[in-house]
């Protein structure tokens, strides 16, 4: 019959090749874009635009563009959601604030056209969502001026 010292080093044997296997086998997960953490950005971005006066639509999309977050403050204009909207996808999707793609996309030059394609928006007020170098889903504000937009989605990006 085995001492219990035995069965203590068998135990730990076992316990030491399972946390080997694991560490060896499963991959980090990726740092994704929680609800919680969507919500947080919405509520620091709903102050700053009370602060400001302002009515907005805020918008939160998971790395593969997919909503978390759309929140339309009383009064907003209703074409500001699906720009919103538009403006977290474009950001998600292309990996750049929105209105980097503004002079590329202008008659003659080398991006002019993407402007048209589904869901794309060149207009400021999205901003992609990294954790360290890694995509995790994209912001947009509409609301106010393009700059007043800007400066509430780069603050959503402050709680993230």
């Amino acid at each position: 019959m085995d001492s219990p010292e035995d069965r203590l080093d068998i135990e730990r044997t076992i316990l030491a090749v399972l946390e080997e296997f694991a560490v060896s086998v499963a991959p980090a997960a990726p740092p994704a874009l929680r609800l919680e953490d969507a919500l947080r950005m919405g509520r620091g971005v709903y102050a700053e635009a009370q602060r400001m006066n302002l009515a907005i639509v805020f918008c939160v999309v998971d790395a593969g563009g997919i909503p978390l977050v759309l929140h339309r403050m009383d009064n907003a204009f209703l074409g500001s959601v699906e720009l919103a909207r538009a403006k977290a996808w474009t950001a998600a999707a292309y990996q750049r604030p929105t209105h980097a793609f503004f002079e590329a996309c202008q008659p003659g030059r080398e991006l002019y056209g993407m402007q048209h394609a589904p869901g794309v928006t060149i207009v400021g007020g999205g901003y992609p969502c990294f954790r360290g170098r890694t995509l995790v889903g994209g912001v947009g504000v509409s609301g106010g001026t393009k700059e007043q937009d800007m400066v509430l989605a780069s603050k959503a990006l402050e709680f993230l």
